[in-house]
């Protein structure tokens, strides 16, 4: 999302995380308290490669933008963006609904 934005934020905002590993569980716990949390860009796509933790659901936004993406009970990506942007992303995908 933030390489087809262009932008170069280190960071992410998370809304809402559940999942299994360690650093997601510690993410859901402070998300039980906090509206949102921001997390380094680093982490969150090492995370999302889906090896030794992973996403059940997820709500993230690309901080300085209209950018919202996330995934869905595992299966259904979501992105809200300006057309654009959400169209470039719809580009890599077989299967896409739009709202």
């Amino acid at each position: 999302m933030r390489e087809i934005a262009g932008i170069e934020d280190s960071t992410c905002k998370l809304h809402k995380v559940r999942g299994y590993g360690c650093q997601i569980r510690e993410w859901e716990e402070r998300l039980d308290s906090e509206d949102v949390i921001l997390v380094p860009v680093d982490i969150l796509d090492r995370i999302a490669e889906g090896t030794e933790e992973w996403f059940y659901d997820l709500e993230a936004e690309v901080p300085g933008t209209e950018i919202v993406f996330g995934l869905h009970d595992s299966t259904a990506l979501l992105v809200e963006a300006p057309r654009t942007i959400a169209e470039k992303v719809a580009c890599a995908f077989e299967k896409v609904r739009p709202s």
